[in-house]
């Protein structure tokens, strides 16, 4: 599979998901979609997977007065974190 069908994939992927992500499973959903862009190489992926997880963590983080809603915006932005690449130096 090339890394156009991949992105075409994940955007569909998140397009389906972005309506249903105040659930918990969005979480673990999310992380995979980022490992398959990761393991392809496709930054195109690895930047749209990133903008839906800020995007989801935004909608989120008015309703952190609410512990479930609390609980799942710390797990996606714990899962913001773990997608930053750091700068390599040479």
């Amino acid at each position: 599979m090339n890394t156009v069908q991949h992105s075409r994939e994940i955007q569909a992927l998140l397009a389906i998901s972005s309506q249903h992500l105040l659930n918990e499973g969005s979480v673990h959903q999310y992380q995979q979609l980022w490992l398959a862009a990761q393991s392809s190489g496709d930054r195109a992926a690895q930047q749209t997977v990133r903008q839906h997880v800020a995007d989801a963590g935004r909608l989120l983080q008015a309703q952190r007065s609410n512990p479930q809603a609390r609980a799942l915006w710390l797990a996606l932005m714990s899962l913001r974190c773990s997608m930053l690449m750091p700068r390599l130096r040479f």
